[in-house]
């Protein structure tokens, strides 16, 4: 077969592409090389102060934050894209949340303030926790997961496989993104620790940037360690790479949802009209007596009255029809009682048999 001729603008795109990321990937190392530089080094931190608690105070806490927030998107979004309790209109369910799509602790940070302060949870680790137990972003995503997979689910009726193992990647997903955002957010913690020893890494490089006057590019190494920013970018490299390119945004009914939808497990398929084909039992019959009555009639039997019977109907077992003398032809149709046409002769009846000889005791 012949060879498809290459594009003559095919080259000068991928230069234009590699030399755009070559340029892209240069503004990153430039921006990102005083934190490099002091990535695994000493930060410089007080005495008084430990590097292990910074990492603490900045990592833990989130972490918990985000787990229960996010484990309760992922179940409330299968209760509303899964199990529907409103039908069709289940996703009306979402518009309550829809106001604090976009929004995080700011808000409501007064009152949450002083729910901490009066419960004594300033400047404790408990206090650290943000107080974000929903994630609204995550519950609207994995209502759109659920919904577009429950027709899979009524169809085949295997939870693991349609529901529980598409939903797991984009469980990790939402977890590792509300873990990194929140950790990464100073206002919570700026609220809660004013002990040094408390705060976390972002408060910390605020502090110590206000009091020397110049970045320190050793305390903004502890705001995104080295080894955890390895681990998120090989953990969204995979995540993007194997799952989330496969996901699709799909408007309108699915065409898997033909059969109706009768409650949890498998749908029943749609049934046709009329009454159920009869499986069993003996054929029914346009005419004469029913199926389970008397048989119909045969050898000449007499017919109901007003019964019509054809012309010249053949008699049973090929028997010739009865001919006029002189060889006229078969005998005309006679005409029966009430004006009906006279049944055909009944054949004639063989004679009595005799009884066969019986053998007796000789005297």
């Amino acid at each position: 077969p012949a060879v498809p001729a290459a594009h003559p603008g095919r080259g000068l795109y991928l230069g234009l592409v590699i030399a755009a990321l070559v340029v892209f990937l240069g503004i990153i190392g430039w921006a990102s090389s005083p934190w490099l530089q002091h990535a695994v080094g000493d930060p410089g931190l007080p005495p008084e102060i430990s590097t292990s608690d910074v990492l603490v105070n900045t990592w833990l806490p989130p972490f918990i934050s985000a787990l229960v927030s996010v484990g309760l998107a992922a179940v409330a979004g299968f209760g509303i894209g899964a199990l529907r309790p409103l039908g069709r209109w289940s996703e009306l369910l979402l518009v309550p949340f829809a106001p604090w799509l976009f929004v995080g602790v700011g808000p409501l940070m007064v009152a949450n303030f002083k729910r901490a302060s009066e419960a004594e949870h300033l400047n404790t680790f408990i206090g650290l926790i943000p107080p974000i137990w929903l994630s609204v972003p995550a519950l609207f995503v994995f209502t759109l997961l659920f919904r577009g997979q429950c027709p899979k689910w009524r169809g085949s009726g295997d939870v693991g496989r349609t529901l529980l193992m598409p939903a797991l990647p984009m469980v990790a997903a939402a977890f590792l993104l509300t873990w990194l955002v929140n950790a990464q957010q100073p206002l919570w913690s700026r609220l809660i620790a004013s002990d040094p020893d408390r705060m976390s890494a972002p408060i910390l490089a605020e502090v110590f940037m206000a009091q020397r006057g110049a970045v320190d590019a050793d305390v903004l190494s502890l705001v995104l360690p080295l080894p955890l920013l390895v681990l998120f970018l090989l953990a969204f490299a995979a995540l993007q790479i194997g799952y989330l390119d496969r996901l699709a945004i799909r408007v309108g009914r699915s065409t898997t949802e033909s059969a109706p939808n009768t409650g949890f497990g498998v749908a029943v398929p749609p049934q046709p009209y009329g009454p159920p084909a009869q499986a069993y039992g003996p054929p029914p019959q346009a005419y004469g007596p029913s199926a389970y009555g008397a048989p119909p009639h045969q050898y000449g039997a007499q017919q109901p009255y007003g019964a019509q019977q054809p012309y010249s109907a053949p008699q049973p077992y090929g028997a010739p029809p009865p001919q006029v003398p002189g060889g006229a032809g078969p005998v005309p149709p006679q005409s029966g009682p009430h004006g009906a046409p006279s049944a055909p002769p009944a054949p004639p009846q063989p004679p009595p048999a005799e009884p066969p000889p019986s053998v007796g005791k000789a005297e």
